[in-house]
């Protein structure tokens, strides 16, 4: 990663200097833009992230996809994710120190926001230093959604999809059908009170 951050950054300094001032410009403040302590942050943990959510997203992108078999997959990178979250400050060393490394070689000042007392409208995490507070605002709070977004996507359904199981059993009880069937009877109850204009 950051080899290509340094080939992006370094194109981006070049097109700035270039005659055509629109052109220029534009590099110019999106050089500005990225050249920022809390974009390189979130760039980096957007990486560790992306790269735990990889097999999933690519299984999601499969025509044929298995229901069950997604449901495993988002348990495994929930449970993933959640070893992250436990060693938040191990992890997240490592990554702000490759993001220190770059912001180095850019001479981007490693330092925390200013806080307020009455900010609103960003993350005022109290913290002690630079790294503490992009942990805390950036790298745990990504986590933090994640987990809940597998949650609500996926693993919600889990309940649902056992119950299903029942269906493909031979020696299935009678109360695991039940749900199933209890659910999709109050559903197409509400469809004939409620037909589709």
């Amino acid at each position: 990663l950051c080899w290509v951050c340094l080939g992006v950054f370094g194109s981006l300094e070049i097109i700035s200097e270039w005659v055509d001032s629109e052109t220029s410009g534009k590099a110019r403040t999106l050089r500005n833009a990225v050249l920022n302590l809390e974009f390189l942050v979130s760039l980096f943990v957007l990486n560790k992230g992306f790269s735990i959510g990889l097999p999933l997203s690519k299984l999601l992108q499969n025509p044929n996809i298995d229901l069950k078999v997604a449901v495993i997959l988002a348990n495994d990178t929930k449970q993933e994710l959640q070893d992250l979250r436990k060693n938040a400050e191990e992890i997240f060393k490592g990554l702000f120190g490759q993001v220190k490394l770059l912001a180095e070689s850019f001479d981007i000042e490693i330092k925390m926001p200013r806080l307020s007392n009455r900010q609103i409208h960003r993350n005022n995490v109290p913290a002690s230093s630079p790294e503490q507070f992009y942990r805390a605002s950036i790298f745990i709070l990504y986590l933090d959604k994640f987990i809940s977004e597998l949650d609500n996507r996926f693993i919600n359904h889990q309940v649902t999809l056992s119950n299903f199981d029942s269906l493909f059993q031979e020696n299935g009880h009678l109360e695991d059908f039940k749900n199933p069937s209890d659910k999709y009877i109050e559903d197409s109850q509400k469809n004939q009170t409620h037909p589709t204009q």
